[in-house]
Order: C-alpha cells, then sequence, then structure tokens
C-alpha cells in the first residue's frame, strides 16, 4: 500500500504543479520505491518549477541548499513518520545571476531546525513561502517572503533590510519577530506568542500593521524598540499588566489583560511541542469573531486559519485506494478507485 499511496500522491502532484514540470519523490526508508534517497541530490537533479516530495521517515535527510525556485512538499512534522531537515539554505551563488534573483520557493509541511541565506547582496531570494512547518530561526534574504501556518520552535524571524512581508497565523513557541529599520512593508496578523524569546515577542518593528495577534504570559518587555506601527485588535494577557499600543505606536480595539480563553493549552505556556494543544477558544472568548475582519483573533481566524498542527499539506490525501486489476498485460491500461479528502 506505501508504494500505490506514493504513487498515486505523484499523479496528484502533477495535476499542482505548472504544465511541463517535474514531481520527483524521495525516501530514505530502507528498500522504498522511490526515484531518491537523498533529498539534495533529488534538488541538484531538478528543474525551475519542479516540485520535490519528501516522503515520512525516522531518519532525518540531512541539510540541503536550494539554488532555483521549487517546490518541496514533506509529509508534516506531527505525523507517524515526519519529514524532518537538518538545515535549508537558499543559495543565489550557485547559479544565478545578480540580474536574475531566485524567487518563487516554496516549502511545505517539513520539520527544518532553521533557514538562511547565503545569496550575495545582488543575488536575492524574492517570494519564498514557507507554509505548514515546524521550523526554527528564519533568516530572510529577499521581498516579499509569505510566513504562516508554522510552528515557529525557538527560533528568530529575521527580517533584515528588506520588504513587504506577510506572517500570518504561526505559532511562536517561544519566538520573536526580529526586525530592521531599513524593513518596510511588514504584516504580522493573527498569530500566537507564546512567551518571550530573548525578552521580547517583535523587536525593532518598525511601521509595521500588527492586527488579531494574540500575545500570551510575555514578560515585561514583550515589545522593544518598535515605533511608528499599528496595533489593531490584538489580545494581551500576562501575568503582569501590559497594554498596546506601546508607546511610539498607534492602534485601536485592543484587549489587554484578558484571557483568550483557550481550549487546550499549558500552564506554563512557553512550550515547544505545540501539537496536541488546541488554539481555538471557549465559549464566550472575546477571541471569537473579534479580529479587523470580523473573525477570530489568533491562529483559528484571518485568510488562513490553522487547526490542525500536523504540518500535512493542503493536497488531497488519499484515503482509500483499489486496483480492479491487478494482473496488467502489455498495452492494458491499470484501472484504480481511489478516494481522497482535503486538507484544510
Amino acid at each position: 500500500m506505501g508504494f500505490r499511496k506514493s504513487v498515486l500522491t505523484a499523479a496528484l502532484l502533477l495535476l499542482l504543479t505548472p504544465a511541463f514540470a517535474t514531481v520527483r519523490i524521495v525516501n530514505n526508508n530502507t528498500n522504498s520505491p522511490a526515484q531518491f534517497t537523498d533529498l539534495q541530490a533529488a534538488i541538484n537533479a531538478s528543474a525551475v518549477n519542479d516540485t520535490v516530495y519528501v516522503q515520512g521517515s525516522q531518519t532525518p535527510y540531512g541539510s540541503i541548499t536550494i539554488d532555483k525556485r521549487m517546490v518541496i512538499i514533506g509529509t508534516g512534522y506531527n505525523t507517524n513518520m515526519i519529514s524532518s531537515i537538518s538545515s535549508v539554505t537558499l543559495d543565489t551563488n550557485l547559479t544565478a545571476s545578480p540580474a536574475m534573483p531566485v524567487s518563487g520557493i516554496r516549502i511545505v509541511g517539513c520539520s527544518i531546525a532553521g533557514l538562511s541565506f547565503a545569496g550575495s547582496a545582488n543575488g536575492l531570494i524574492h517570494d519564498v513561502v514557507l507554509e505548514r512547518n515546524m521550523i526554527g530561526s528564519i533568516n530572510i534574504g529577499g521581498n516579499g517572503w509569505i510566513i504562516r501556518n508554522n510552528t515557529i520552535n525557538s527560533g528568530n524571524v529575521y527580517l533584515n533590510n528588506f520588504t513587504n512581508y506577510i506572517i500570518s497565523n504561526n505559532v511562536f513557541a517561544p519566538g520573536r519577530i526580529y526586525g530592521n529599520t531599513g524593513s518596510a512593508g511588514i504584516l504580522v496578523a493573527n498569530n500566537v506568542f507564546l512567551g518571550d524569546l530573548s525578552g521580547s515577542c517583535l523587536h525593532q518593528l518598525n511601521n509595521a500593521v500588527v492586527i488579531n495577534n494574540v500575545f500570551w504570559y510575555n514578560g515585561s518587555g514583550f515589545i522593544s524598540g518598535v515605533v511608528g506601527s499599528i496595533f489593531n485588535n490584538n489580545i494581551v494577557y500576562s501575568n503582569i499588566s501590559l497594554s498596546l499600543p506601546t508607546a511610539g505606536n498607534t492602534g485601536s480595539g485592543n484587549l489587554n489583560n484578558i484571557n483568550p480563553s483557550f481550549i487546550n493549552l499549558p500552564s506554563n505556556p512557553v512550550v515547544t511541542s505545540i501539537p496536541g494543544y488546541d488554539f481555538g477558544y471557549q465559549a464566550g472568548s472575546a477571541a471569537i469573531n473579534g479580529g479587523t475582519d470580523g473573525t477570530n483573533i489568533g491562529v483559528t481566524g484571518g485568510a488562513y486559519p490553522m487547526r490542525i498542527f500536523t504540518g500535512l499539506s493542503s493536497m488531497p490525501l488519499v484515503t482509500e485506494l483499489n486496483i480492479n486489476n491487478p494482473i496488467v498485460f502489455p498495452n492494458q491500461q491499470l484501472n484504480v478507485n481511489f478516494k481522497a479528502k482535503k486538507i484544510n
């Protein structure tokens, strides 16, 4: 059944990738039927717009370098077999010229210790999408990055001197967005910050829009060096009195010192094991439909609500597969019936 599901998954992926793109499957389990056992080898063999599907394994896939626009899709970070990658480096120095920066890399459903870039000042990595991963620190090296539906696991998101970021529907456990005076066009929406990392959740985040987030049990310096930013409809709940907006910023609709009443969260909020907790809300919570867009404050609201913490991608998941003619003769078609469901 594992081989059949792998083949069918590849067929579904082909429907989701651009025309003429190739899907490659990587599996480092013993006697696996995949095309590759080494993830870096699959990346090296890929062309622009190709997709690499990383099967779950008990053995991590090591460190990788990506130097072209492509898609990496794993099986999640809280499944029976996870797609674990030691570190990811986005590198324009290998193939891209300064006039043609790498753009459009997408990584979904992996457990990643950390992500960084190695491009030159003119060889940037733009329009990267990180989605449904459990990931440590993220070092951004270009404009237009989207970071959504991830668990940031005891790490910083370093913005550096670039622009146009969307950081939404993530759980920081704990984690921090570390800005820079050259950063601009920053949207921080519908995240949950559990505790502080190095004393703050937001640091030097100037001229940002910060809406519909939950700041839970943070220390006195939970926001530091942030000026000119707009804070709307956030919830702050702490063991000390904290309030938004902080000095030098503006905003309205914030709920200060209000318990959001999560359905299930440990008493010690500074945690690194998010799976198993429920960031929905108990009846009567002020977070329900309390966002600027009329949806929930926190990760269950906004444009990309996150309700499960497995890292499964949103592509269809095969739930049943039947082969009608298991014996196939030359020039005869293989007849397969299957059922699948969409992952929210």
